[in-house]
């Protein structure tokens, strides 16, 4: 089967996307970056539909806790549409992994630890990237343009120019919003874990409370804000709804693991677990 994948080079998600595409060893166009005008405007409509409802997502399941990314999506010649790198992994695995070539290990512990890494590079490691590029770097920063480059090529020159100057102003106003901070598991069990528990808990009081509107639709709008704090330190941010459904699948997963698959993850990663499921 062959695969498109709507990226871009200056989207991390669409990298892990075109690496685990090329371990899986499946044939992919790369657009809109590789191709032509055309190509790029008939994928371009697709995505758009599918961020609209009009066509339907195969995997993973839509639901309300879902917010469709600018990239990166996996399409594939038969009609199927993806999102989400670490769904688009499980989609790899099950239609094109092996027993002794897999993105996510199948032995639970080892699953479960895989996942927790991934969900905290897909937070953190997004956050370091993007305040390095829009904040570190800012003054000699060509992102904005790059983007434009790729993702507007139907766009006459002047108009590509006005797309950087716009994305480059868009990504750094995000900055709040994506929350930029720069022994592994014992990192991630110090700052992932309660994060993602203070994120749930903002989400619950805030839909509980009426609102309906989260992520950067409520962040543009001064909405869905909450006040927590990591490492001693305050911060505000707003209720992820994506972040949210990570996290809820993750915790399900450790519960759903049998004493003995239990017993063999990290101390300290099993009582972070612990403390999570069982103090709501």
């Amino acid at each position: 089967m062959k695969y498109t994948i709507w990226g871009s080079v200056l989207s991390p998600f669409s990298l892990k996307v075109r690496a685990m595409c090329d371990f899986a060893h499946v044939d992919y166009d790369w657009l809109p970056g590789n191709g032509g005008v055309i190509q790029g405007l008939r994928f371009n409509r697709r995505v758009q539909r599918l961020k609209a409802g009009r066509l339907p997502l195969t995997y993973p399941p839509r639901d309300e806790l879902d917010e469709c990314p600018l990239v990166p999506f996996l399409f594939a010649d038969d009609g199927s549409n993806l999102y989400d790198s670490t769904a688009i992994a499980h989609w790899l695995d099950h239609h094109h992994g092996t027993d002794s070539r897999r993105l996510i290990p199948r032995r639970p512990a080892c699953e479960l630890i895989a996942r927790l890494i991934d969900g905290h590079f897909d937070e953190f490691g997004l956050y370091v990237a993007h305040h390095h590029r829009w904040v570190t770097s800012a003054k000699d920063d060509d992102a904005g343009q790059r983007v434009a480059d790729q993702m507007a090529k139907p766009l006459p020159a002047l108009g590509r120019r006005s797309f950087a100057q716009w994305f480059a102003r868009r990504q750094v106003r995000r900055l709040p919003y994506l929350f930029s901070v720069a022994p592994l598991l014992n990192e991630i069990v110090r700052i992932h874990v309660p994060l993602m528990e203070q994120k749930e808990r903002a989400y619950e009081r805030h839909k509980a409370a009426g609102q309906t509107r989260f992520n950067e639709a409520a962040f543009d709008r001064n909405e869905a804000l909450y006040d927590g704090e990591l490492l001693g330190r305050p911060f505000r941010s707003v209720a992820k709804t994506f972040q949210v459904k990570g996290w809820r699948s993750l915790k399900a997963r450790y519960l759903s693991l049998e004493t003995a698959h239990r017993a063999a993850l990290p101390v300290d990663v099993r009582d972070a677990f612990d403390d999570a499921v069982t103090c709501r």
